[in-house]
């Protein structure tokens, strides 16, 4: 039995695009999956990143990561 890796997304064997407009995909395949992205996920997390290396920089140079970062909400 082969992997699911090794196949061709059924998308692109129906030559739907990366970022392709939905009506053009529909058109292509009628019965494509939409999927709604988690936006806030993507506003949320390079926020967090920032934070912790903040916290590392100021663990090597014993500075409080509060007096360089601030929020709006609590993470």
């Amino acid at each position: 039995m082969e992997s699911s890796w090794l196949h061709v997304p059924l998308a692109k064997k129906f030559s739907i695009t990366t970022a392709e407009a939905l009506g053009s995909a529909i058109l292509k395949y009628p019965h494509v999956s939409v999927v709604t992205p988690h936006m806030q996920l993507y506003i949320d997390i390079p926020i967090q990143i920032s934070k912790i290396d903040l916290l590392v920089e100021s663990c090597k140079t014993n500075e409080n990561i509060d007096s360089k970062f601030k929020y709006d909400k609590p993470y």
